[in-house]
C-alpha cells in the first residue's frame, strides 16, 4: 500500500497520471503484479501541511501546482528508491 498526501488543486487528469506513473514505477522496481499495489491519494488544503518549523508554508497558496512539488523535491535532492522523484510526476 502506498499513501500520498499533497496539497489540493491538481486537475483530475494529473492525479490519474500520477496513479499510473506510480504504479508503473513501483511494479517495475519491486517486481510485483500491477494488481498487487494499492495507491491512495489524499488531498488537503495548504494550511494543513508543514514542511518544517511548524509553519504552513503553503497556507497562502490557493491553487498549488504539481510542478511546484516536483521543483521543491528536486531542489532538496529528494530521491525515490526507483529514481529521482521528478520521474514520477512527468506528464
Amino acid at each position: 500500500m502506498l499513501e500520498i498526501t499533497f496539497i489540493s488543486g491538481r486537475p483530475k487528469e494529473k492525479r490519474l497520471g500520477l496513479l499510473k506513473a506510480l504504479n508503473d514505477a513501483v511494479v517495475s522496481a519491486a517486481r510485483i503484479s500491477p494488481d498487487d499495489l494499492l495507491i491512495s491519494l489524499y488531498e488537503t488544503a495548504g494550511e494543513n501541511i508543514s514542511f518544517g518549523r511548524g509553519l504552513a508554508q503553503r497556507a497562502h497558496v490557493a491553487d498549488d501546482r504539481l510542478d511546484q512539488l516536483v521543483t521543491f523535491a528536486t531542489t532538496h535532492n529528494w530521491h525515490h528508491p526507483v529514481g529521482p522523484i521528478s520521474r514520477l510526476f512527468v506528464d
